[in-house]
């Protein structure tokens, strides 16, 4: 994850902090960062890790998949 990505993540926790609307602030966050800085989506499963308690920022490791 890059720097700028981190720092959009950031911005993003802070408004889930305040309780912001999820698609506001990924417009928001778009207005700064540019059109493609974060779809409504990706903040939308972002804002349900922050709810569900997965607040760090750091990327997890995804699951490797065994084709048979």
């Amino acid at each position: 994850m890059s720097n700028t990505n981190k720092e959009i993540l950031a911005i993003l926790r802070h408004y889930w902090k305040l309780g912001r609307n999820t698609v506001h602030a990924a417009r928001i966050l778009r207005e700064i960062a540019g059109h493609d800085a974060i779809s409504d989506l990706t903040a939308l499963n972002w804002y349900k890790k922050f709810t569900e308690g997965h607040t760090n920022l750091q990327a997890e490791p995804h699951p490797e998949f065994h084709l048979l």
